[in-house]
């Protein structure tokens, strides 16, 4: 392991760890330890494993972003760059299950089974025509270049659509106000919106590579922590309503793509080339002032230098 990146790496693989683990262990504790007549975990171990794994999973990459050397960010700034490649395959899976969830959430708001209330019926509609639009923002940060401007366009429909998922949840009739699977799942599309932001801010030159770090890290754990438990637990029959287990989906595959994004800042980088610039540039700074001063000296000697008299045939 490249010594530069070694603080990046153990961010990387410390999250991934943390999210397999509240993975595995929120699914068990779905299965032991939760009511689904009313919507709570029982008390038990499990549960309370799962909310400490939570908040080691906010602090880890915390501290990770923190002592993060000064190679490290400015590699990820590199990597930052619009220009940087990504491969157009990662965006693929994102963009296929925002598509089809969005088409199933248009199909339920057309059938009116999943909602009660007029409020959440007409937000199905439009978690439809923002999914639609906002799938295209992963092409657009991937493969295709539209431009900076449709970019970020592109990324505030996204940051609407979750605005209006998070709210969709909160209002859902279905669900208890406090249920651990519907924060949960908040949490999870928040996370989505925290990283997409940092995005947004690579794309306007406003570079922030300790809080990118920090804020996709997050989008990791807790996409996959929301994602996979939910969608077991509903395909096995655990009381879970369509839209938690849709949203569920997409979460899953953002948790997919934030990987894939992870893994090029941190996987696909080694430092060396970032680090001899950087020391180069630091190097040309430094030696740029003895010699400006040593040209300086020079000049002041050759003014003040005697001249050099004549000879005798070249006086006559």
């Amino acid at each position: 392991m490249n010594r530069s990146c070694a603080s990046m790496r153990i961010c990387y693989i410390g999250t991934l760890a943390l999210a397999l683990l509240a993975t595995v262990l929120r699914t068990v504790a779905l299965f032991c330890n939760f009511d689904a007549h009313v919507g709570y975990f029982q008390s038990g171990i499990l549960p309370t494993m799962c909310q400490s794994l939570c908040v080691l999973a906010f602090l880890f990459p915390l501290v990770c972003a923190f002592v993060m050397r000064k190679t490290d960010v400015a590699g990820m700034k590199a990597q930052m760059q619009p220009t940087a490649a990504r491969p157009l395959i990662t965006a693929i899976l994102p963009m296929a299950v925002l598509i089809t969830a969005s088409i199933l959430m248009l199909v339920l708001y057309v059938r009116g089974t999943e909602s009660t209330t007029v409020s959440t019926h007409k937000m199905l509609l439009y978690l439809f025509v923002l999914g639609m639009i906002s799938s295209l923002f992963c092409a657009a940060r991937c493969g295709l270049k539209p431009g900076t401007v449709i970019t970020v366009l592109l990324g505030m429909v996204l940051l609407a659509w979750g605005i209006l998922a998070i709210g969709y949840t909160y209002f859902d009739p279905f669900t208890p106000m406090n249920s651990p699977v519907k924060i949960s799942i908040q949490f999870g599309i928040l996370s989505v919106l925290l990283a997409t932001t940092s995005d947004l801010r690579a794309l306007l030159g406003k570079y922030a590579p300790r809080s990118s770090m920090f804020f996709h890290s997050l989008a990791v754990f807790f996409c996959f922590n929301a994602s996979l438990p939910t969608m077991i637990a509903h395909m096995a029959g655990v009381r879970q309503t369509t839209v938690h287990f849709l949203l569920a989906s997409v979460l899953f595959a953002f948790a997919v793509y934030e990987v894939t994004q992870i893994t090029r800042l941190v996987g696909c980088y080694d430092g060396t080339e970032v680090i001899e610039a950087v020391e180069s540039a630091e190097a040309a700074t430094e030696e740029a002032p003895v010699e400006a001063e040593a040209t300086e000296n020079t000049e002041n000697t050759e003014d003040c230098a005697p001249e050099t008299p004549l000879s005798g045939g070249e006086e006559a």
